[in-house]
């Protein structure tokens, strides 16, 4: 039996994580907020604070690419890393800490659905280049074999690699997003000739560059392709930062 509402100073709730039980308190914001016994919560709350304005902008600046990828706790597990980063600002005070001084690899292999892995479901090795003073992102992918490289979904008759990189300004909360893709590619035996996916950001950029890479499902009716209905197979994760 599921209970929903109070009883007596208990709310029994549904939540995106499941069922929940709050206990009613007698602590109020304001309390909170001048209590000198809640100075390390305020920290808490200001880093915290942070680190979620910057996982929006991050969701914001690739939600084009990624409008067919994503998972529940998407955003949630992006938080988690902005906290990693601003956390690890190594000469800020507690509670003051800044993302910009942090270590942004916390960033990398961050799945946009958690529930379809990039490296599982497209095995082929690539190489990425980022010339910061060019303002270019090259992804090379090699030659590759349809049934061996990329993990199978049912229904699915064809297959693109797309990629994707953010130019991202944390102060005036800007961004510039561009994207590259292959052309839809059949499932076989094939041999696939190598690849380049060639991205662009501002040239001399001294703003955080992050680039993505991933893969969407297709399938062929009548020479038309079609995005499978199932958006949640479809993989993207970051594998290029370059913070200056």
């Amino acid at each position: 039996m599921r209970i929903r509402g109070k009883v007596g100073n208990l709310t029994f709730a549904k939540t995106a994580n499941g069922d929940e039980v709050r206990m009613s308190t007698s602590l109020t914001g304001d309390k909170m907020k001048r209590d000198k016994r809640f100075k390390r919560t305020r920290e808490n709350w200001a880093e915290f604070a942070r680190a979620g304005k910057a996982a929006r902008l991050i969701r914001n600046a690739f939600a084009v690419a990624t409008k067919d990828i994503s998972d529940a706790r998407a955003y949630t597990r992006l938080v988690t890393l902005a906290l990693r980063v601003v956390k690890s600002d190594p000469t800020s005070a507690r509670g003051e800490r800044l993302l910009q001084l942090g270590e942004f690899s916390n960033f990398l292999d961050y799945e946009f659905n958690i529930n379809q892995s990039m490296r599982s479901t497209l095995k082929e090795q690539f190489e990425l280049l980022i010339d910061r003073a060019a303002g270019t992102a090259d992804i090379s992918i090699p030659e590759l074999i349809p049934d061996v490289a990329v993990a199978e979904l049912e229904g699915a008759t064809h297959f693109k690699i797309s990629s994707a990189v953010a130019e991202i300004d944390w102060t005036t909360e800007d961004f510039v997003l561009d994207i590259a893709e292959t052309g839809e590619i059949p499932y076989g035996n094939q041999v696939e000739a190598a690849q380049s996916l060639n991205l662009t950001f501002t040239a001399g950029s001294t703003k955080t560059i992050l680039v993505a890479f991933g893969i969407g499902f297709y399938q062929e009716v009548n020479g038309q392709y079609y995005a499978l209905n199932d958006g949640g197979r479809n993989a993207m994760a970051l594998v290029g930062v370059d913070h200056v």
